[in-house]
């Protein structure tokens, strides 16, 4: 089974602050003859249900159409893991359904206010629960924690049109006509980086 983690963080209507339906389509449909279940999962935030961006972007359509199974991350069980040679956290919060998964992240390129960019690393941090943004003067180290015990197999980056300034949820949308993908997260945000000329 296969887990399809775009970002739905922010439910008003303004290109590039969440992940195009279009290259959420172009997963599935690829994914389709290749995986046994799938799944499509985002986390609420404090101020936003994802299922209000699922519906106001069309994935829940995609949903529908295709078969795949939508899960709210934050009404599912948690478990506890251990994060070797941590730097911030020992153990981390993660849903469990991710346990039991292939974790393939399509998050949109974008720049952000706390942690400069956000792409295939950050685009798990929708996976910790709602209190997640206690984390937020320690985000790098709580990032690279989480990205030891939750580490998507694939990544493919929507910069279709990618948003500069502000984000993640404000800023201004750039049209950038370009997918980026890897299997390595790391690599891929670091020619993401390169892009924006960071």
């Amino acid at each position: 089974a296969v887990a399809i983690k775009p970002n739905l963080g922010w439910d008003l209507f303004l290109p590039g602050a969440v992940t195009s339906a279009v290259v959420v389509d172009a997963v599935i449909r690829k994914l389709r003859t290749r995986a046994g279940k799938l799944y499509l999962v985002e986390a609420d935030q404090v101020l936003v249900r994802c299922e209000s961006a699922l519906r106001q972007t069309g994935m829940d359509r995609l949903c529908t159409e295709h078969g795949v199974e939508w899960v709210n991350l934050s009404r599912t069980p948690f478990v506890r893991v251990p994060v070797p040679g941590f730097l911030r956290v020992a153990e981390l919060e993660i849903p469990e359904i991710l346990t039991r998964t292939v974790l393939f992240t399509v998050p949109v390129m974008k720049t952000h206010n706390k942690t400069v960019m956000t792409g295939a690393i950050k685009n798990q941090w929708g996976c910790l629960p709602k209190f997640r943004h206690n984390f937020h003067p320690v985000v790098d180290e709580v990032l690279c924690d989480l990205s030891s015990v939750l580490r998507p197999a694939f990544a493919v980056c929507d910069a279709t049109v990618c948003l500069e300034g502000n984000g993640p949820k404000s800023g201004r949308p750039k049209i950038c006509n370009l997918l980026l993908a890897s299997r390595d997260p790391v690599a891929l945000d670091t020619v993401a980086s390169r892009i924006m000329a960071l």
